[in-house]
């Protein structure tokens, strides 16, 4: 759970929709998370021999819509900060590809924050496709 509240915590400074409260990392860790890596999806942590220093939170889509992909949707990399550059995230993300491929997922997809350039940067260097564009309409401003 303090992993993912590190992630949101993280995120905040970019207008990410989740807010980033201890009830909020529980929710996703407990309800999606856990049992995501339950069923050996890619939620894969990073630990330095006495706690987590990183992980991914990538979860297969069970949809009953008949889908041009079987896909799964990242919800986010988080590496601590004294941790970064030392190619753990590139590590779990390998590891992660690895274990979709093997489950037959053909797409992972995930939100790089506009307001992120370094994060959108990073994701464009790694070989993502930008997709679409979700935007945001604020519905007080538009009435």
């Amino acid at each position: 759970i303090e992993l993912y509240l590190q992630l949101l915590e993280s995120l905040e400074r970019y207008d990410h929709d989740i807010l980033p409260t201890q009830q909020n990392a529980a929710h996703l860790v407990d309800g999606t998370f856990l049992p995501a890596a339950r069923r050996g999806e890619p939620i894969l942590i990073a630990w330095n021999g006495e706690q987590a220093v990183g992980a991914i939170f990538w979860v297969i889509q069970d949809s009953p819509l008949q889908l041009r992909w079987k896909q799964a949707i990242g919800y986010g990399t988080y590496i601590a900060p004294e941790w970064r550059r030392q190619k753990i995230g590139h590590r779990l993300r390998q590891a992660g590809f690895k274990v979709l491929k093997d489950k037959g997922v053909q797409v992972l997809f995930g939100v790089a924050n506009a307001g992120n350039e370094g994060g959108v940067e990073s994701t464009r260097h790694k070989g993502a496709i930008h997709y679409g564009t979700m935007v945001r309409v604020n519905v007080d401003e538009m009435v």
